[in-house]
Order: structure tokens, then C-alpha cells, then sequence
């Protein structure tokens, strides 16, 4: 057993623009075999062996995408955005994402630098998606059309993606073929690929484990052990200790906050945060705005059973909050529409909903809008700084039901939201809130059940990683077993 690493700086080619001849292929039938490429096209030939190239999303927070090679055969976990540099660049744009460049978005260092990988393009034969956050499905559109292979996620994941799709008039060639959390599918001759589910603040994220002859590749980003979650099963235990009993060549883990002692709380912690913020205190008479991640259904359904209790109208008001309840909705995950709340999506449908809130009164509604890390663009920032036909009087009540993701432009743009509501006078909650990520406990009890050789820290800045690695030390692993990577850099296992 060898590790030796190659270091590939990126190279900015030029790519053809999307053929509008690539129709949407969407295939929710389930099948759980298939051919993933034509049989026709010229593959390339490569040693036998594992090689992994984390094309982003090490050392950093976001732009999650790894490719791995197993012999002749590569496959891809996730294509994800870096959303801080994304809403940068398309700060003045019509958010029209058909008419975004790609290379201009490489650059920008919005989406990933696939680049690094293009010898092996020819060679994959499937993208995997963990979970629906745009940082790891969100470059989907604009990359997968250089693969020739199926993108392989959860039925909720696969639901968010026709959706973008058909929003925002993007085909692309490759099928979209769900498998259940826990679901197994036979990919190649070769190789099985296996879904386990796991905890995190979207519905049905899971962990993804590539069955190999050289042992198990799991791909562990993002989850928590939550065994009282609000919406969905407990993790699934048995079947990771299973693949640790199996044989776990390595695992590339979620290390987001490894730093962090301790367990991560259960959701149903900030489930009784958020009562508190919404039940325990006086807002007669004022208006009641809550914020948090369009993604997080669990806590839109705890929303919305304590807004009943208020009385007031429940109004839903954003595109994102829109694209991710219809995403549950259409898979019958959740129903929010029968249970009363209103979806406001579009521009104009907004301002006239605001038109008639501020007719009718505030305090008659209960307001749940996108906006939590302050994003100059969205719905609550909008309202704070005058741009809607709605207006804050001090002493209203707007809830953080999020914390602030710890990077630049988000921390600015929350002291400047912050800042603003409170010159209103404003009463602020916030943080009412825990993570969907692990804490160092969860990630040692990862470790013990699935007794991995080799890890990849991922999901994180390099300031986490000395922790990553003195915890993996902890766990009785080899120092040397435990590998440090930058995006488009090599590591060869086998």
C-alpha cells in the first residue's frame, strides 16, 4: 500500500457552449441497472488502481466535487457551488443561470475547475449527488454536460434538480436516476455504488459507498448522528458498521466542526428554541418575520406548526423557499400547501402580497422569508433597506432561525442586515439554530464504526484540518494514512 500525490495546476481550455440538440432524459423509473455510457465512444486506458483528485471542496467550505478512478473507471461525488464567490458574481446579474459563462464562473472560483480531471472524462460512469445543498448539487447545470453518464442521487435531490432545470430552461444530456436513501445499485460490471442514509438539514442526504474490489470509497459529506431527527429516520448505523466489517479503503469526511466539542445537538433542540422565539414572548400587534434555510424542511415544518398557534397567515415569500418545498412537496414528502401556507415566488406576485399585507396588517401574517446570512438579493434584505412595499416599526420581531456560515462576504452582509433592523429598533433572535454538521464526537464515532486506511479531511478551512488529523491520531489511525489535499492535487492509493 502507497500514497504519492501529483500536483496538476488548473488549466482554463475553453468549452463549448451547452448544444440546445441535449434533451432532459429524466428518467424516474428507478431502474437500479443500466449501461452508463454508450459502448461506442473511445475509452482510455490507466493503470490499475485507486487514484482520487478532490476537484474541490478541500480546504475550503463549498464547491464540493471528487473524482475517483478505480481501474478504468471514474466516478464523480458531487458538482457543487461556492456559494460566497457565486452570489458575488451574479450580484448584478438577472439570476438567469442558462445565460451564465462557465468559464467565467472557473475563474471566478464560483464553480469547479473540472480542468483537472478532463483526461479522465470519457471514463466516468456516474455522478453522485449526497444531498441538495447548491454547494454540492448547485454546479450541476452548468458541468454535467461534460460527462456522458447518469447523475445518480436521492429521489428528493433529483426532484430539486428537474426543477432548476425546467426554471431556469437548462437541458442536459445526462439521465436522472433516483435511488432511495439505503437503496443499492449495481453501476458497472465492476462496481456497486450504495446510499446510506444519515442526518444532515435537507431530506435524504446520505453517505455515499462505492464498492469496489480494493474495499469500500465512502463519501461522507454532510451529516450529523441525530437519532431524534423531525423529519426521516435516525442515521443508519448498522449499515456503516457493516461496510467498516467489509473493508473501508478510505473515507473523504465532513470536518466542517471537527474543532468543535462534543455532539452536535438534535434538531429537536432548536425545535424548542424556535417555540420559545415564537410562542414564549409578547408580539401582539407586530409583525412576526422569520428566516432560515430554504433547504431546511424539518424546520419549515416546525415553523409552521407553531405559526398555527399564533393564528396568523402563513406566507412563504422567495424563489428558493419555493424551488425546495415544491422540491418535498412533488415526492409527497411534505405537503405545506394543504396545511394553509401561501408560496409567494415571483417579483411581481411579491410586491402585491406586501401591497396587501401592509393594507390589511402585519400582525395578521406570519412572514417566513429567504435572507439568513443578510444576501444583499434576498427577500429579508430587501425588506430592511426599502426595496419592497413593506415597511419594519420598532419593536417587530424578526427571528435568525440559522447561524452565520463562517466566511467572507456572508459575515459582512449579516453585521450590515443586523445593523439596519436594530437602527429600526427591531427586536433580533438569533441563532436559534443548530448545525447539520458533525461535531468532533460524531466524527470519532464515524471513525470507530467504519475503521477506515485512509481519510481525506473535506469541507473545511485549512484551520480545521490539525484538528481533523489529531483526532484521527486519537483513533488509533496512521498519521501517514490521513492526507491533506488541495483542490486538482492527486492521491494515488493503489
Amino acid at each position: 500500500m502507497r500514497a504519492e500525490y501529483v500536483l496538476r495546476p488548473p488549466r482554463y481550455a475553453g468549452i463549448s457552449k451547452r448544444s440546445n440538440e441535449f434533451a432532459s432524459r429524466a428518467n424516474g423509473s428507478g431502474l437500479r441497472r443500466f449501461e452508463s455510457c454508450s459502448p461506442h465512444r473511445m475509452k482510455q486506458q490507466f493503470p490499475p488502481g485507486v487514484e482520487v483528485v478532490p476537484v474541490g471542496g478541500t480546504g475550503e467550505v463549498g464547491k464540493n466535487m471528487t473524482a475517483v478512478r478505480v481501474d478504468d473507471e471514474v466516478f464523480i461525488f458531487d458538482i457543487g457551488l461556492h456559494m460566497p464567490n457565486y452570489i458575488k458574481f451574479t450580484e448584478d446579474d438577472s439570476g438567469d443561470l442558462s445565460k451564465l459563462n462557465v468559464e467565467a464562473l472557473r475563474k471566478a472560483g464560483a464553480i469547479p475547475d473540472d480542468n483537472s480531471i478532463k483526461p479522465w472524462r470519457k471514463n466516468v460512469k456516474g455522478i453522485f449527488v449526497g444531498h441538495a445543498h447548491l454547494d454540492h448539487i448547485g454546479a450541476v447545470p452548468f458541468l454535467a454536460n461534460n460527462y456522458d453518464c447518469p447523475i445518480i442521487a436521492s429521489p428528493y435531490s433529483i426532484s430539486l434538480l428537474k426543477i432548476v432545470l425546467r426554471d431556469e430552461k437548462i437541458q442536459l444530456r445526462n439521465k436522472l436516476n433516483p435511488l432511495n436513501p439505503n437503496g443499492i445499485m449495481k453501476l458497472t460490471p465492476n462496481v456497486t455504488v450504495e446510499f446510506v442514509h444519515v442526518t444532515h438539514s435537507i431530506p435524504q442526504s446520505v453517505m455515499i459507498a462505492l464498492h469496489t474490489k480494493y474495499g469500500v470509497i465512502l463519501y461522507a459529506t454532510d451529516f450529523k448522528f441525530d437519532n431524534n431527527p423531525i423529519l426521516g429516520k435516525p442515521p443508519q448505523y448498522d449499515s456503516l458498521k457493516r461496510l467498516g466489517d467489509k473493508g473501508v479503503l478510505l473515507v473523504i469526511c465532513d470536518t466542517l466542526y471537527v474543532n468543535r466539542p462534543g455532539k452536535m445537538p438534535s434538531e429537536v433542540i432548536a425545535r424548542e428554541m424556535l417555540r420559545d422565539a415564537m410562542l414564549g414572548v409578547d408580539n401582539r400587534g407586530k409583525a412576526i418575520v422569520i428566516t432560515t434555510y430554504s433547504s431546511h424542511i424539518a424546520r419549515l415544518k416546525s415553523i409552521i406548526e407553531f405559526g398555527k398557534q399564533t393564528k396568523r397567515k402563513i406566507v412563504f415569500l422567495g424563489r428558493s423557499l419555493s424551488k425546495y418545498v415544491q422540491a418535498a412537496e412533488d415526492i409527497d414528502l411534505v405537503n405545506f400547501s394543504k396545511s394553509g401556507v401561501e408560496i409567494v415566488k415571483y417579483g411581481s406576485q411579491v410586491k402585491r402580497k406586501f401591497k396587501e399585507i401592509m393594507k390589511r396588517g402585519k400582525d395578521k401574517f406570519l412572514l417566513v422569508v429567504t435572507g439568513n446570512q443578510g444576501e444583499p438579493k434576498s427577500m429579508l434584505a430587501r425588506m430592511a433597506f426599502g426595496k419592497l412595499p413593506f415597511s419594519f416599526n420598532s419593536q417587530d420581531h424578526v427571528i435568525f432561525s440559522s447561524s452565520v456560515i463562517p466566511v467572507e462576504p456572508n459575515i459582512s452582509y449579516r453585521k450590515a442586515i443586523d445593523r439596519e433592523l436594530q437602527n429600526q429598533g427591531i427586536r433580533l433572535y438569533t441563532d436559534i439554530h443548530v448545525s447539520g454538521h458533525a461535531a468532533r464526537e460524531d466524527i470519532r464515532e464515524f471513525l470507530k464504526l467504519t475503521r477506515p486506511r485512509h481519510a481525506i479531511p473535506t469541507h473545511s478551512e485549512p484551520n480545521k484540518v490539525n484538528s481533523f488529523l489529531q483526532l484521527w491520531a486519537e483513533c488509533g489511525m496512521p498519521p501517514k494514512h490521513a492526507h491533506v489535499l488541495r483542490p486538482g492535487q492527486r492521491l494515488k492509493l493503489i
